[in-house]
């Protein structure tokens, strides 16, 4: 079954480029279609009706149903007639599309403000006056499909398009709205920036075109960085992405857009945790202590050199009142949680209290006995003690406890008398009070 059987669709801006394939497209793939185009010059000047009824002939005659209407978006009065001609010719509507638009180019020193109202008045009202009247019918329906389309001109700027541009960044603005607002309605709304050659990007004057060439796009990745890791540059990444040359050309493209994708997130993180550190305090740790090394005394192995070194690494960070954020990574059975279990004792020894949470019950509960083998036999200072000791306390919090094994727990957290803790996410419940808490283990 074609994937747009019995859909009805309006598409703006249908009678040439990009809107004419997108007609055609839906067209074959089941969909009734309004084909709405006034068939203006490329600057908004003349109409030419025949120009929409072309598209309309050339459905009919490949065995798809669709009809003209040369309706104006830039008007509310034909936004609300275009979504009308579905209703009267195919009875509903499920689908619209809007790629309508003209082009007005002009520096933007030079712009008259009549260039600057007719572009928005196509590109961006053209755009909410059909969109605003099939979403009154979409939310009473439960159902619809929003397809804007944008530009790079205005997601990143092109000479001599300061209308085309805003217009363009505006409607994946309002794009973004729209999905917020009628998503709960069962209605999605997306925005698409295409690569193509068309009338419109043909039109663009020689000019602009050299100057956008030798702009190019900014490249945050300097030339020696990109030589080492093999990289495409952003601009040729950005281009080929869209117009491959060929299949290995794509994948260098798209392992450049990934890249850059996984360097602002941890650009970001960075940033964050830079942040965090300059107005936070930790808890510095003396990693010193005979607790520590009385445990590793205890092992019945050796440790590798691999714990060895995280064991180091944990060491130095919390060594210091910078607030430690790591992330442990190893095999199944590689010994992870010894790693964990002399970062909890590092916290222990220096008089405060360290926490071990799992995800389920179940992993709670094997870390828990796990932990309690490892420890035996070990003991904290005490000076209220006979001896000046007393045996190290783990303990399990978790949402199967009884009332009364919670209470028992909770006080002696509170009190301290709970040097270690494993539990699920019932550790997070307001409830739970740390007397000390130095060291989590998630």
């Amino acid at each position: 079954m074609p994937l747009l059987q019995d859909k009805v669709a309006i598409v703006t801006g249908a009678g040439r480029g990009i809107g004419r394939g997108v007609a055609k497209l839906m067209a074959q793939e089941g969909a009734s279609v309004v084909v709405c185009d006034l068939g203006v010059n490329v600057d908004g000047t003349g109409a030419d009706i025949s120009v929409a009824q072309q598209v309309v002939n050339e459905i009919k005659e490949d065995g798809g149903n669709a009809v003209a209407c040369t309706e104006s978006v830039a008007t509310m009065d034909g936004g609300e007639k275009i979504v009308q001609t579905a209703i009267d010719n195919f009875g509903k509507l499920d689908i619209v599309v809007t790629v309508a638009g003209i082009l007005r180019d002009r520096m933007v020193f030079n712009m008259t403000e009549q260039e600057w109202d007719d572009v928005i008045a196509v590109h961006l009202k053209g755009t909410f006056t059909v969109v605003k009247h099939a979403s009154i019918l979409f939310r009473q329906q439960r159902s619809g499909r929003i397809i804007t389309f944008s530009s790079t001109s205005g997601l990143y700027g092109n000479s001599g398009q300061a209308n085309y541009g805003a217009a363009k960044d505006g409607i994946a603005g309002f794009t973004r709205v729209c999905a917020r607002d009628l998503g709960r309605y069962g209605v999605t709304a997306n925005s698409i920036s295409p690569s193509a050659s068309t009338r419109m990007t043909t039109s663009v004057p020689d000019e602009a075109r050299a100057l956008r060439s030798a702009r190019g796009i900014a490249d945050p990745l300097p030339d020696r960085w990109r030589a080492r890791l093999g990289l495409a540059d952003r601009s040729h990444a950005l281009a080929r992405i869209h117009q491959p040359s060929s299949m290995s050309d794509r994948a260098k493209a798209r392992d450049r857009l990934v890249f850059d994708e996984l360097l602002r997130v941890q650009l970001m993180l960075r940033s964050q945790r830079l942040e965090r550190e300059a107005r936070e305090l930790g808890i510095a740790h003396d990693t010193g202590g005979g607790l520590v090394e009385a445990f590793h005394r205890h092992l019945p192995y050796a440790l590798t050199g691999a714990q060895q070194r995280a064991m180091a690494d944990i060491d130095a960070d919390v060594a210091t009142q910078r607030p430690m954020h790591r992330l442990l990574q190893g095999d199944v059975g590689s010994g992870k949680t010894l790693v964990a279990l002399h970062t909890l004792l590092v916290a222990v020894q220096n008089a405060h209290q360290g926490a071990l949470m799992a995800p389920t019950e179940v992993l709670a509960e094997q870390h828990y006995f796990a932990l309690r083998d490892l420890l035996a036999g070990l003991n904290v200072p005490d000076d209220g003690r006979l001896g000046g000791k007393r045996p190290l306390r783990l303990c399990l919090l978790s949402g199967s406890a009884s009332a009364t094994q919670r209470r028992e727990v909770l006080v002696q957290i509170a009190a301290g008398a709970a040097d270690i803790v494993v539990g699920t996410h019932a550790l997070l419940e307001e409830s739970v009070s740390f007397r000390s808490l130095s060291v989590v283990v998630v």
